[in-house]
């Protein structure tokens, strides 16, 4: 009996061994990530934080001026110029610098908290926060579905627990993986519906008008203040440029009709939800953020979208800046620096 037992949890362990390391194996492959990265399944899902992990950590302390930009598409190297704007107009000012960079395509203020939170071991001297319509996506389900933390999209119900129990992700992702597996196979079987990060239900668009999502934002933004705060690192809010042309219809966005400058990447707004639920949206969402940084006198408040004219010459849609936009857009943060920057 006692051989059997033995026999049984020897089985077991092997067992269990052997699914861990076809765990680790599926992520590794799936995400293009080291199978021995210590984290493995945090940087599956936010690959941007594995250089933040690499070297020496950012320090107020020293000559170098070092940026943390939060953002989405916007400030993404590969949706725009800011990059190499911002990294001119800071060498223009003399003083060595990096910029890190968090902005991911389709990401919102949660997953800006979510990875702020995770750069513990640095400290910067600027953190540039700019976000705003990807949040409003959140809005578009039924009120009943809608939850403060968007733990109603299947984005967060993946990556929030790999978060929180980071210490437990680091040794087993196996638990990790069935959960993804289980909400992969409920959906295919037509067992729930899916929310995406990158996607709506168009039939459920007519919901964002309720703008849910602007007390998240500004609870999200006001959580990552909060962090700042404790770390002493310097903020800047920025309000949210965009522009719906008084003609916009997806019929000619799609011919080109527009005044929007246009791009080989321009999205046309119906991704996000219904042309007049994305105007109303972001404007009260840039009010929340004005207020926000009026509550709290050390954050500088950057106002985008009074510096950018609603002007189809300075976006290439409906938020994705064209390069006059852009210039505008880094004009105004390097401005926000000059002002009280030593």
């Amino acid at each position: 009996m006692k051989k059997n037992v033995a026999f049984s949890l020897v089985l077991g362990a092997f067992v269990l061994a052997a699914l861990e390391l076809s765990s680790r194996g599926y992520w590794a492959l799936v995400r293009e990530r080291g199978f021995f990265d210590r984290d493995l399944l945090l940087h599956a899902f936010y690959p941007e934080l594995a250089p933040l992990a690499e070297g020496a950590p950012a320090r107020r302390d020293d000559e170098r001026f070092d940026v943390l930009v939060l953002d989405a598409s916007t400030l993404n190297r590969a949706w725009g110029s800011f990059p190499k704007r911002f990294d001119e107009a800071l060498r223009v000012r003399g003083r060595p610098f990096r910029v890190y960079s968090l902005a991911v395509p389709g990401h919102t203020s949660r997953d800006s908290l979510l990875k702020y939170g995770l750069t513990d071991r640095h400290r910067f001297d600027l953190v540039l926060v700019y976000h705003g319509i990807n949040d409003l996506r959140a809005d578009d389900v039924p009120p009943e579905r809608f939850r403060a933390d968007y733990s109603h999209m299947d984005w967060y119900r993946e990556v929030e627990p790999v978060v929180t129990r980071r210490a437990l992700a680091r040794v087993l992702t196996l638990p990790f993986t069935a959960h993804r597996a289980w909400l992969l196979s409920s959906r295919q079987l037509g067992l729930r519906e899916s929310i995406g990060l990158e996607r709506i239900h168009v039939e459920w668009a007519q919901y964002g008008a309720a703008h849910r999502s602007v007390g998240s934002l500004r609870a999200n933004l006001a959580a990552i203040l909060a962090i700042a705060r404790e770390r002493g690192d310097p903020v800047a809010l920025a309000s949210f440029a965009w522009y719906v042309p008084p003609d916009y219809s997806r019929e000619a966005f799609d011919a080109r009709a527009l005044d929007y400058a246009f791009h080989g990447q321009s999205v046309p707004l119906e991704v996000w939800g219904l042309a007049e639920n994305i105007a109303t949206g972001v404007a009260a969402q840039n009010e929340a953020i004005a207020a926000l940084a009026a509550e709290h006198p050390g954050v500088r408040f950057v106002d985008v979208a009074a510096a950018i004219p609603r002007e189809g010459r300075y976006f290439n849609d409906v938020c994705h800046l064209s390069h006059e936009g852009m210039e505008r857009l880094v004009a105004a943060v390097v401005n926000a620096l000059a002002a009280s920057d030593p």
